[in-house]
């Protein structure tokens, strides 16, 4: 990708701001909000293998990354903290997915670490209370985020501390599809936790051993194991008693180098039970109303929010939240005539429902009229588009039966269209149904469903193919989570095994 380029005809790329494992980010310009976001793109395939992938499974591994990739503008979506970035919006690049979200503008605490210690205690403490109450807000939605570390932690221009990279993040739900294989550990080395190294359960508390190691650097400049005992870092973290805060730092209190012991336990149900016991424990040390600013190199100053009048309380249940936007009710006329602005603006709201974190009122406003739409426009492209928008919106918000009656609805429009376009369409809708089935239990209508589309995908060109093939190995992880590995094998091992780049 290039400076200038634009994606989904409105964000225009700016600059890179960094690379991961799996995706690249970008600073770029909203031309409908006018607004600078930072955009998350899924790197190349070319660029993956030997990494994620070899060549002879590039279409499985793709499916995987994507998947993932997928879910993490699920959990975003899901997440509404200031703490976190807000997702603005997800679609498809080529064949490279991307979400949009929240560009935090300030250093990494990896880049302060290295260019701004010593940091004054107060500023410690802010840091580490911002951190243990964004991570407060994804436990409450059970999900594990797994590569906690300074690199994925920023401090924004106003003093807010952001936690960054959701990608490896684990629902801790039933049926939530692992995509790690056996012997593939995700997360980084020197904060990974002994289950996470032995790929052991992970629960919540694998995040506060990471947690713990994140704060025994911020107070000491360093990180809880090195090399210096001649021991390797993982048979460190594995068998290793952590030190104490206190041989670096004196000046840290008995209680709080206790909490870090606590933290850095090998074993989960040593460690503190939750992390809104983290944030009790750090809450005497916070600074308060009135106190003095710290004599800041910094730059954006993290106790702010805490020094000032209406400073943050015990916990993250009243730690500032950004104001709930309401919005007038969107019109309709009379009659049961709907206009196709009207359309257009119930579009426009439902995306603003998801961007905001879930499904709400106007998917159910604007389900109520797709009925009408459909009379009065038939099968319309912007009929297809509201009702893909409400199928959506009620899949990702867990109501699968209703969605799958949409796509199904979706798929009768379309019919057998010449157009490649909507072939490609049809078939991924097609697997859009297959997918709501699964939450159903109806796990032979799902697999019947993928076996429809694998024997359709033939008549695309290629780009497209590709394109519906890695949607169908996504379908395909899913259904093998759930124990049939054979059936999927026998409906993709066809297409896997085809030569790349050579028609289906």
């Amino acid at each position: 990708m290039e400076p200038g380029e634009m994606l989904g005809g409105r964000y225009r790329l700016i600059e890179p701001c960094g690379q991961g494992g799996m995706a690249e980010v970008w600073k770029a310009y909203d031309t409908e909000r006018r607004l600078e976001v930072a955009v998350k793109v899924v790197r190349p395939a070319r660029d993956l293998v030997g990494q994620w992938f070899d060549t002879g499974h590039m279409h499985q591994g793709r499916a995987e990354l994507h998947g993932r990739f997928r879910r993490e503008g699920e959990v975003l979506a899901g997440l509404s903290h200031p703490g976190i970035p807000e997702l603005y919006d997800r679609g498809v690049h080529g064949d490279r997915p991307y979400i949009v979200m929240r560009l935090v503008k300030g250093k990494s605490l990896h880049w302060l670490l290295e260019n701004r210690r010593p940091f004054a205690r107060s500023v410690v403490i802010a840091i580490a209370w911002q951190i243990a109450d964004a991570l407060a807000c994804a436990h409450a939605a059970r999900l594990v985020h797994r590569d906690l570390k300074p690199h994925n932690v920023k401090v924004d221009h106003d003093g807010t501390v952001v936690l960054l990279d959701f990608g490896i993040a684990l629902p801790l739900l039933p049926g939530v599809t692992r995509y790690t294989a056996q012997g593939t550990t995700l997360g980084s080395k020197g904060y990974m936790a002994p289950e996470q190294i032995r790929e052991d359960p992970l629960t919540l508390r694998t995040d506060l051993y990471a947690y713990g190691c994140v704060v025994f650097e911020l107070f000491t400049g360093r990180r809880p194991f090195g090399t210096e005992k001649g021991l390797s870092i993982v048979s460190q973290h594995l068998e290793s008693a952590p030190p104490s805060v206190q041989e670096f730092a004196p000046w840290v209190s008995d209680d709080i180098d206790e909490l870090i012991l606590r933290l850095l336990a090998k074993e989960p149900g040593d460690r503190p039970p939750n992390v809104q016991a983290v944030l009790k424990a750090l809450k005497p040390h916070l600074p308060v109303p009135g106190d003095p600013a710290p004599d800041l190199s910094i730059g954006p100053d993290p106790t702010l929010r805490f020094r000032r009048p209406e400073g943050a309380s015990s916990g993250s249940d009243h730690a500032a939240r950004p104001p709930v936007v309401r919005r007038p009710a969107l019109a309709r006329r009379g009659g049961g005539w709907i206009s196709r602005r009207n359309i257009e603006e119930y579009l426009a709201e439902v995306g603003r429902e998801l961007a905001e974190g879930a499904a709400g009122s106007a998917t159910e406003r604007l389900a109520e009229l797709l009925p009408d739409a459909r009379r009065q426009f038939g099968a319309d492209p912007l009929v297809r588009r509201a009702r893909r928008a409400c199928a959506d919106s009620l899949r990702i918000a867990g109501e699968c039966a209703r969605a799958g009656d949409l796509y199904r609805q979706q798929v009768g429009d379309l019919g057998r269209p010449d157009a490649p376009a909507l072939q490609a369409e049809r078939l991924t809708t097609l697997l859009r149904v297959a997918e709501c089935r699964i939450p159903l239990r109806e796990i032979e209508s799902a697999l019947d469903g993928l076996r429809e589309v694998a024997n359709d995908v033939g008549a695309l060109p290629v780009e497209l193919a590709e394109q519906v093939i890695s949607h169908c190995e996504e379908l395909g992880l899913e259904l093998a989570e759930l124990g049939y590995v054979a059936e999927v094998d026998e409906i993709l091992d066809p297409l896997r095994r085809r030569p790349p780049d050579q028609e289906v």
